[in-house]
């Protein structure tokens, strides 16, 4: 049910990101002394580099390794590095150059003599390298916005205007950590993975112009009309999320999730609507499976199961196991959403009589919007709604086919597409923007 190379980590508060911790190392220093390293993290690494601007040239390079390792080995009972041997102290700093990851830039200061100034040299470098190749990213969105089509024109454009905003800060490397306290690793990373996931969603682009083609079926054009509809509310939210100073503070469920249902979206509908011999290019992104199904467990016991049905009707015999299939998706986001929006909340929450039909009960819009409640984006909540129309177009797709044969292939494909949308649920409900 999941690719672990595109496994997606539970979604991180920015204070937990920049102050993240992990479990102690242990070492024995040549002298025999038995040391706890504990990881850097980027809170720390801000309020040492502020404690070094403060102190005069001659001595950055001293308080700078002091520093870290007293910070290194704050789970040990010794931590002042002028009380360890000359030995000691030296693996001590090739440790911190572990821990650091600056091992290649410490290399090339091998000429240097004093471990204090070469470690001090060496994390200077790779801010500049992480810059370098910060701006070369930047540079090369740039070049390619002049071939990026149309439809997704206006993502590209805010994207490159978003991350040219951060080269801007790297001109000068000095202010490196007043640009990661602005803006936290895993969003600097998210910012270049919308980029990197945008190919399939400008390859389907390609197919919505090619609509009126006749060779087009029913069903395809109504796959590639609601695909339409959730491209349009893509763009506008990626309008909304991506300028830096917004992009940095935004939950995952909000800035990168829904980048990651329109890849998906569009790597399924592709596969639907393209020749017999389509072959996907690329993978279908699929939250964690053991999170999903603890979620679904926590939400109903029976949930976990009726997914894990849906799931073996791929590769049943049964003649009609393709209707059982999308039958028993359609049934779980149902029942899913009458539980995460039921009746009486719903009610309570809105008095609109548009988001009710006809019998006074919730429409599938107005519980989506209940579920997101807490999100004040209004274009992050269009493209919810959005995307999971788009999600039971393509369950319904078997209903108008007209050859209700799918392959093990297509199904399986349908079937992660349907993680993908409960993994983005999943996310709504636990995480929402202040």
């Amino acid at each position: 049910m999941i690719d672990e190379d595109n496994e997606q980590k539970t979604s991180l508060t920015r204070d937990q990101i920049l102050n993240a911790e992990t479990e102690p190392k242990v070492h024995q220093l040549p002298s025999g002394l038995t040391i706890r390293v504990t990881f850097i993290s980027w809170g720390m690494f801000r309020e040492i580099k502020k404690i070094v601007e403060s102190v005069s040239d001659e001595d950055k390079e001293r308080v700078f390794t002091e520093k870290v390792i007293s910070w290194m080995l704050r789970g040990s009972d010794q931590k002042d590095f002028q009380t360890f041997s000359d030995e000691d102290q030296r693996r001590l700093i090739e440790i911190a150059v572990e821990e650091w990851g600056c091992e290649e830039e410490y290399e090339q200061f091998a000429e240097i003599e004093d471990s204090e100034v070469r470690f001090y040299q060496a994390v200077q470098q790779q801010e500049r390298e992480l810059a370098k190749q910060l701006s070369e990213s930047v540079r090369a969105i740039t070049t390619n916005l002049a071939s990026a089509m149309a439809p997704l024109k206006n993502v590209q454009i805010e994207l490159a205007s978003s991350m040219k905003g951060m080269l801007e800060q790297f001109g000068d490397v000095s202010k490196f950590g007043e640009v990661i306290h602005n803006l936290n690793a895993r969003a600097i990373e998210q910012m270049g993975d919308i980029y990197r996931l945008q190919s399939p969603i400008l390859g389907i682009a390609e197919e919505i112009a090619k609509m009126q083609r006749p060779l087009v079926l029913p069903a395809q054009s109504a796959l590639l009309e609601s695909l339409g509809g959730t491209i349009t509310s893509y763009q506008n939210l990626m309008k909304d999320v991506l300028p830096v100073e917004r992009f940095s503070v935004l939950p995952d469920a909000v800035r990168y999730y829904p980048t990651i249902e329109m890849r998906n979206t569009s790597i399924i509908t592709a596969q639907l609507v393209g020749e017999d011999t389509y072959q996907p290019k690329e993978d279908i992104i699929t939250p964690d499976q053991a999170e999903l199904l603890n979620w679904l467990k926590k939400l109903d016991p029976s949930f976990s199961n009726m997914l894990l049905g849906a799931e073996q009707a791929i590769y049943s015999k049964n003649p009609d196991h393709l209707r059982h299939f999308a039958s028993s998706h359609r049934e779980l986001c149902t029942h899913i959403l009458h539980l995460l929006a039921p009746n009486d909340q719903v009610k309570e929450w809105t008095k609109d009589p548009n988001h009710f039909d006809k019998e006074g009960k919730p429409t599938r819009k107005a519980r989506l919007k209940y579920i997101s409640r807490n999100h004040k984006n209004k274009t992050f909540v269009d493209f919810l709604i959005k995307d999971f129309e788009n999600q039971m177009a393509l369950l319904n797709a078997d209903e108008h086919r007209e050859n209700q044969e799918y392959t093990d292939q297509e199904m399986n494909a349908l079937h992660m597409r349907f993680l993908s949308m409960l993994g983005f649920l999943m996310q709504i409900v636990t995480s929402h923007s202040s």
